[in-house]
């Protein structure tokens, strides 16, 4: 059984991506009503999705305190970041549970468990942070 977490449909293709509690990705093809399981993506659950509005390339974000750009015709992971664990990091660490990609393609966010967005680029084939935006309202 899956334990989806988030989804996103690509429309041009007809292929709906799907993470799950259990650290799997799931595509799911419209047309032929096929699913079938992709890769086990993290080492932790996946709760953040996003595909490119650009390339045929999804993003996923899990518990595991990383982020993964992922070619979506060979399933492959092309490109990681992975928060360190420091006397610094967030209270949960960086449990990414959201994520969109900017619509020219080039930037990520993701938002964290609590209430931090982390900002990355993506260009050239290189997943790069930026910063982190403590979202927190204070109170």
């Amino acid at each position: 059984m899956y334990y989806s977490r988030a989804i996103a449909y690509n429309e041009d293709s007809g292929t709906v991506f799907c993470v799950t509690k259990t650290n799997q990705i799931v595509q799911f093809e419209m047309k032929s009503e096929d699913a079938s399981v992709i890769v086990d993506g993290h080492d932790g659950q996946i709760w953040a999705l996003c595909i490119s509005p650009k390339e045929a390339m999804f993003a996923t974000g899990g518990y595991d305190n990383a982020v993964k750009v992922w070619d979506a015709n060979s399933m492959k992971c092309v490109a990681t970041y992975e928060f360190e664990i420091t006397d610094d990091t967030p209270a949960k660490g960086y449990q990414f549970c959201s994520g969109h990609w900017s619509n020219d393609g080039d930037i990520l966010a993701f938002g964290t468990e609590d209430s931090n967005i982390a900002v990355f680029t993506y260009r050239g084939g290189t997943l790069a942070f930026v910063r982190l935006l403590n979202m927190a309202v204070a109170k």
